[in-house]
């Protein structure tokens, strides 16, 4: 009789492009939740859960008393775990930082995929960095004293909210929905309109032409008036 191993599989989210990624150990996850970067768009990965069965479980460690008794200050516990975690917040302990290697880059296993969700990141990025950059603008007014008109106070807060909740999204169709409510992309012009603006600005900033006095002197004709016979 042969016996199967269930191996945990835990999935991974990148924030960026939004692809999905499935790891198999425990340290791996571990390290990829904190530290590991998508190859697509060099963003973090956040971590989904460890499947079990149809669902996607997520496992945390919490203390069963609440601060009341592992924060305590006194020697009386009161609380069902009789004593066994009381005061124990209140205990020293000293942050260690341990090297972990380099960070580590997790490719997305089909190429396809890949360069769709990079694509799609590029063009979310490129709204992002258009509601940012204006958000900035309208901000740094506001932090340097200057009055901020109704329109545009307002105007800061929608491209606030939005930011947030674009980057908040983990479905690209609602990033894009949100983004280009508030803001578009500027629109290259075409080769003739470029051209035309380049003979505008040519001829708008020429400089001006010397002014001088126009003088027509009549020269004495040297020829002598003649008429032949045309019979």
């Amino acid at each position: 009789m042969t016996t199967t191993t269930n191996t945990a599989r835990h999935f991974y989210r990148c924030v960026g492009c939004l692809e999905v990624v499935a790891l198999t150990e425990q340290q791996t996850m571990e390290r990829a939740q904190t530290r590991a970067v998508c190859a697509t768009c060099s963003q973090r990965f956040e971590y989904m859960g460890r499947v079990q069965v149809d669902r996607l479980v997520q496992e945390h460690t919490r203390c069963k008393c609440d601060d009341r008794c592992t924060s305590a200050r006194g020697p009386i516990c009161n609380c069902h775990c009789g004593g066994k975690n009381h005061g124990a917040g209140m205990l020293g302990y000293v942050r260690v930082a341990v090297d972990m290697g380099a960070v580590p880059v997790i490719q997305t296993p089909s190429a396809t995929r890949a360069a769709v969700a990079g694509r799609q990141y590029r063009e979310f990025d490129a709204l992002r960095t258009v509601a940012g950059t204006e958000m900035k603008a309208l901000l740094d007014r506001k932090i340097a004293g200057r009055y901020l008109p109704a329109d545009d106070y307002d105007r800061l807060i929608v491209l606030r909210r939005t930011l947030h909740k674009a980057n908040d999204a983990r479905v690209h169709t609602a990033r894009m929905k949100a983004l280009r409510a508030v803001v578009s992309l500027p629109v290259p012009p075409t080769p003739v309109a470029a051209v035309a603006a380049e003979v505008t600005h040519a001829i708008q900033n020429a400089p001006a032409l010397a002014e001088a006095p126009f003088t027509l002197t009549a020269q004495p004709s040297t020829r002598t008036a003649k008429q032949e016979s045309l019979f």
